[in-house]
């Protein structure tokens, strides 16, 4: 499961032979940090928001070789910069051996769907990628922005709208070997497909 680096990393320097069944499996971690995301999205010059994703994958890689893989990543792109997103995604999957790729469930308030975003699709359907989805602010929700209900509640529905438009879009027909990873049980999605079916 996805994890925060800080988490793990202790346990392995410091793990005795008693714990070594806690890691056992191989971990992945990413920038699930949304203000990691975040800051991604929002560096509107292509070059400065490629070189983070590169510096957080890099990072992934060295800690992956560190470990013998048992420690690996899910790479960091530069969305809303397509061209860009897709050269980092070529690299991190291919040169640097990282498991698959990470992107909120909007992209500075876009929907995955967005036309502009399917060169960045198209290629990683082609590479058979791994996408783990994780959820944002979703946009004009003003009335989220008290008593801290965006985490809370936020997250869960655009996880939730991700999922709606992901599937009415015909994203899964168009770009089958992609593998979607939904975190929080896929928010409200498990229980409106009722109303999916009929809408």
């Amino acid at each position: 499961m996805p994890i925060y680096p800080d988490d793990l990393i202790p346990k392995l320097e410091n793990r005795s032979a008693s714990q070594e069944g806690e890691l056992a499996h191989p971990c992945i971690f990413c920038t699930s940090d949304c203000l990691c995301l975040q800051i991604r999205n929002w560096l509107t010059r292509n070059a400065d928001a490629l070189k983070l994703a590169e510096m957080a994958n890099d990072y992934y890689v060295q800690i992956s070789d560190k470990y013998s893989g048992r420690i690996t990543g899910f790479a960091s792109v530069p969305l809303p910069h397509v061209d860009y997103a897709i050269s980092e995604l070529n690299r991190a999957l291919g040169s640097e051996r990282l498991n698959g790729v990470i992107l909120g469930d909007n992209i500075n308030g876009k929907p995955l769907d967005s036309p502009e975003f399917r060169p960045f699709f198209k290629r990683a359907n082609e590479l058979g990628a791994t996408i783990f989805l994780h959820p944002m602010t979703p946009p004009a929700v003003e009335r989220l922005n008290d008593y801290g209900l965006s985490p809370l509640v936020g997250f869960i529905f655009d996880t939730t709208i991700a999922v709606e438009r992901i599937l009415f879009s015909g994203m899964l027909d168009m770009f089958p070997r992609i593998k979607f990873i939904l975190p929080h049980v896929g928010g409200a999605a498990p229980y409106l497909t009722g109303r999916w079916t009929i809408g």
